[in-house]
């Protein structure tokens, strides 16, 4: 009896680290051109896009971030880190097993 309340605990214990460190953060970077604005996230190979806004070229990203990674864009939350008036850095946060 002991040894099946252990494996028990064990398996709980293991789906919930599995939800803990399955979070990701990327970082998104846009910036401020003469023409619009360009996004990309530089840990995804060919993630950019460019927009006339900057609203714009975020949902942009989003959709093609959420293509790249297979993953709900629902699922994906934006984080403002920090930034200039031409480049603003921003945080993808997501849990990769959603």
């Amino acid at each position: 009896r002991e040894r099946y309340v252990k494996k028990i605990i064990k398996n709980i214990c293991t789906e919930y680290y599995k939800k803990i460190f399955a979070i990701m953060v990327l970082d998104l970077i846009v910036i401020n051109t003469d023409d619009g604005y360009t996004a990309e996230v530089p840990s995804l190979n060919g993630c950019e896009c460019w927009a006339h806004d900057e609203e714009t070229v975020i949902n942009k990203i989003f959709d093609l971030a959420s293509f790249y990674l297979d993953v709900n864009v629902k699922k994906i939350k934006l984080d403002k880190a920090h930034g200039t008036k031409k480049k603003q850095i921003y945080k993808l946060i997501f849990n990769k097993n959603n």
